[in-house]
């Protein structure tokens, strides 16, 4: 499917472009925090979500000044530009101050794994599988990360101690972990 439709406004389209590709590679980035955090996921969808849809009423007069299409696909498309832009920006800026403005000392805990599984390796390294242990912590179920070191001996681990902090939201995050039998 091609979209035909001009630009009228060249500089917002370069900024609209620009913005965008930093929104998403961002989200890389919330990827790598959300894994060093306790950080529920509904919460980061409403952030993304309500500051995306927030950001499109604001800037939708400006976004078809700067396009030409018409209907549903100049929302839509509107939307996803706008939850790209300040959804993502939005949700780093939450994810990043609550994991490098910790407010706590460090404290100890160990859990126990309730499940493990295995995910596989990168493009060109598919035959190192990277052991995933869950734990329950308050509640909720969360995947702890290991080293594909980890893989061979991932049944025999019995218990995860983990060094944690809580940051600035008040969301605790993951300092260290070492994996016990």
């Amino acid at each position: 499917m091609k979209l035909n439709y001009k630009t009228y406004n060249k500089k917002r389209n370069i900024y609209y472009t620009i913005t965008s590709i930093i929104g998403m590679s961002l989200c890389v980035w919330i990827i790598e925090l959300y894994q060093k955090t306790f950080v529920e996921l509904y919460i980061l969808f409403v952030i993304v979500l309500g500051v995306g849809l927030i950001a499109t009423l604001i800037d939708f007069k400006y976004y078809k000044k700067t396009y030409s299409l018409k209907g549903f696909s100049s929302i839509f498309f509107a939307f996803l530009t706008n939850l790209s832009i300040w959804g993502f920006t939005t949700c780093a800026l939450f994810m990043t101050s609550n994991y490098y403005f910790e407010k706590s000392k460090s404290r100890f805990k160990t859990y126990e794994i309730i499940d493990r599984y295995s995910i596989i390796g990168s493009k060109r390294n598919r035959s190192e599988s990277t052991p995933v242990f869950q734990i329950l912590h308050k509640v909720k179920i969360k995947d702890i990360y290991f080293g594909n070191d980890f893989y061979k001996d991932m049944n025999s681990f019995k218990n995860i101690e983990l060094e944690i902090k809580q940051g600035f939201w008040k969301f605790d995050i993951l300092i260290n972990k070492k994996l016990k039998k």
